[in-house]
């Protein structure tokens, strides 16, 4: 028996960058996946869904995938100077149409998705999948080990209850009869305590004269 609630995390390097992933799962009756990429490897979802598919039947599974430089990378960011002032004059525009105050710091421009960047530039998202299949599936084993865990205490407690669940019908067998007797009893002294002559009390009833 294996539960369908988990969670597991794996990473995998290559050219420089660490890929990390997050895999966690929930009750479903079939198999729903969510995978959250990188806009850059959004190509490998394909991938990853398939990899998902074969290992797990049942649930819904969630994958989250992040990519960072390794720590012996060398170069550590690369920033995008473009997306950074477009980003600025868009703001500074929509801050005029909404008269609010030009505020803008660097902290808010480094925050935005893509101004801020690992600095090895991957030429093509398919060099970085053997990292992601390690990753994933890393990850999907602790998952699954994880699954197998709770399958495993949830057998136990539902034999356990089950178990006491016969105990009690047996317990209810025995006491069958005497509970119908008991009944019996009760009844019959009420219609004696109501003067009834009880059933099989009747007097015979008598013949009629003959004409």
């Amino acid at each position: 028996m294996k539960s369908m609630t988990g969670h597991g995390r794996g990473e995998g390097s290559r050219q420089g960058l660490k890929v990390a992933v997050e895999v966690s799962s929930v009750n479903r009756k079939q198999t729903e996946i969510g995978v959250n990429l990188p806009r850059d490897l959004e190509v490998l979802e394909a991938q990853i869904r398939e990899e998902i598919n074969r290992r797990v039947s049942r649930g819904r599974v969630t994958v989250r995938v992040a990519v960072q430089s390794a720590p012996d990378a060398g170069e550590k960011i690369r920033i995008d100077t473009s997306l950074a002032k477009a980003c600025a004059r868009d703001l500074r525009r929509l801050g005029k149409e909404l008269g609010l105050a030009d505020d803008i710091s660097l902290d808010m421009l480094a925050r935005i998705p893509g101004v801020i960047q690992p600095a090895a530039v991957i030429s093509e998202a398919e060099e970085l999948w053997p990292a992601t299949a390690t990753a994933l599936g890393s990850a999907l084993d602790m998952m699954l080990q994880m699954r197998s865990r709770e399958g495993a205490f949830l057998a136990k407690d539902l034999k356990g209850r089950i178990t006491q669940m016969r105990r009690g019908v047996a317990r209810i067998q025995r006491l069958v009869p005497k509970v119908t007797e008991h009944y019996r009893a009760q009844l019959l002294q009420r219609i004696r305590d109501a003067g009834i002559p009880a059933p099989g009390t009747h007097p015979a009833a008598k013949p009629l004269p003959a004409i």
